[in-house]
């Protein structure tokens, strides 16, 4: 059974005729853009706007089995030199049947916890950003909160596919210049694509990977932390990558799983040539507002979506030579690899106090952002 025996479905609709729109920015009252920036203070309100919010502690946990592009190769019928030379990935993780998302994610936020000096009990809030969770209901974050005994904090999830870790940074920066009491808010991107891609499609096998990577949000010291992030959507792409069965519109049948609308499909093509517009212009539309010159930048750390999407962000963003690239030995593990890459960029020393650093991403949705942190 194809897509074509579910006419009426906009999810399962072809992707032909989806023209991007013009980004919406917040218009201030100027005419201008709004720069999306957390100044300390807000003269035109005669109030003082709380601190804005830092990465405390990171962690993260890959399951410990590999898969190689040869065993990719023999299921789709790639070669070995292709996936490297389009993708730019290596190898990937996959997590052993039985384990579920939420054991991965509350392995990386113990470890976030614990370079930070916070316990459990002192979260103000605990957010999972996921596209593969244990369960419709209850939330993935739910599971994690259990796991980590972090009795009674707020839990929710957030699907923002791969530009999830900056809607959840965004969010968790909200809510703690809203509540003055507000404890450090725990971010967790978990993903197992494992689960939702078909092992033999030939356009979504050999890229994605599991993982998880948690960060720990606190209140940031003066001219620190997260200085401006800029988010966007536009459903009207939401079919250029998507599963389609498995919610209300198309629940779980035998012709859904016969057809294979329970697996990613995602338009290849279309997707690279949005994905860079989308996130170079996302970065300079939001430098600009700062005013920041990209010369400024130290780092830049963007969604590991695909090994020549980035180069070709690189270029327009003249950062070739300051962006960092792990998808080799992970692949795209959707909103875990911006934190993923975080945490390794740590961990090899390239960030210092006081770097600026830059952070991109594009996703299902269509969703995309941008963000620039003071480290």
């Amino acid at each position: 059974m194809g897509h074509s025996e579910f006419p009426d479905s906009p999810l399962t609709a072809t992707s032909q005729s989806y023209v991007p729109r013009t980004s919406t920015r917040i218009r201030g009252t100027n005419g201008k853009p709004e720069a999306d920036a957390f100044p300390q203070d807000d003269a035109s309100n005669g109030q003082e706007r709380r601190a804005g919010t830092s990465v405390l502690g990171m962690g993260s946990a890959l399951p410990p089995n590999v898969v190689s592009n040869a065993e990719v190769a023999e299921r789709t019928g790639l070669t070995e030199d292709w996936i490297v030379q389009r993708t730019g990935i290596q190898e990937r993780r996959h997590s052993a049947p039985g384990v579920r998302p939420s054991l991965l994610g509350a392995e990386s936020a113990v470890k976030a916890m614990e370079q930070a000096g916070v316990k459990p009990e002192e979260l103000g809030f605990i957010l999972c950003t996921t596209l593969t969770p244990d369960t419709p209901v209850p939330a993935t974050a739910c599971w994690i909160q259990a796991e980590i005994g972090a009795n009674r904090v707020p839990a929710i999830d957030l699907n923002a596919a791969c530009s999830g870790f900056l809607y959840g940074w965004k969010i968790a920066d909200a809510l703690m210049r809203s509540d003055a009491s507000m404890g450090p808010i725990l971010l967790v991107a978990v993903e197992q694509m494992s689960r939702i891609v078909d092992p033999t499609d030939p356009h979504t096998c050999a890229i994605f990977g599991d993982g998880a990577a948690s960060v720990v949000i606190g209140r940031a010291e003066a001219g620190f932390g997260l200085l401006g992030c800029t988010l966007g959507a536009d459903g009207a792409g939401a079919s250029l990558i998507q599963v389609p069965a498995g919610g209300g519109h198309l629940p779980a049948s035998h012709e859904t799983v016969d057809a294979g609308l329970h697996y990613l499909q995602m338009q290849g093509r279309e997707i690279f040539k949005l994905a860079v517009n989308e996130m170079t212009g996302e970065c300079e539309a939001l430098l600009n507002e700062l005013g920041i010159d990209a010369d400024e930048i130290k780092l830049v750390v963007p969604h590991q979506a695909n090994a020549r999407i980035l180069d070709s962000v690189a270029r327009h963003l003249g950062v070739a030579d300051r962006i960092h690239v792990n998808i080799a030995k992970v692949g795209n593990t959707v909103s875990a690899s911006i934190p993923l890459a975080l945490e390794e960029c740590a961990t090899q020393g390239k960030l210092k106090r006081g770097d600026l650093v830059l952070l991109t991403a594009f996703g299902a949705g269509l969703t995309w952002g941008a963000a620039v942190v003071r480290w």
